[in-house]
């Protein structure tokens, strides 16, 4: 199966309470962005090792 075929991967996480938690690169060339991911939802973590090499569109919303 393709990568394009297959389903998204949804997880839960927040920004840890780090200063270095948001980062911009020093030549202006972007960022990164650290998440905190509870244990329930670890097993996202795993099937998104498979996308290591991948360029990924992320959306961000408020869980309610």
């Amino acid at each position: 199966m393709a990568k394009k075929d297959v389903e998204p991967i949804v997880f839960y996480a927040s920004l840890p309470p780090l200063q270095s938690a948001i980062s911009l690169d020093g030549r202006g060339d972007g960022g990164r962005v650290k998440l905190d991911v509870p244990r329930s939802d670890v097993q996202a973590l795993l099937l998104l090792q498979a996308w290591a090499d991948c360029l990924l569109k992320v959306t961000i919303e408020l869980a309610h």
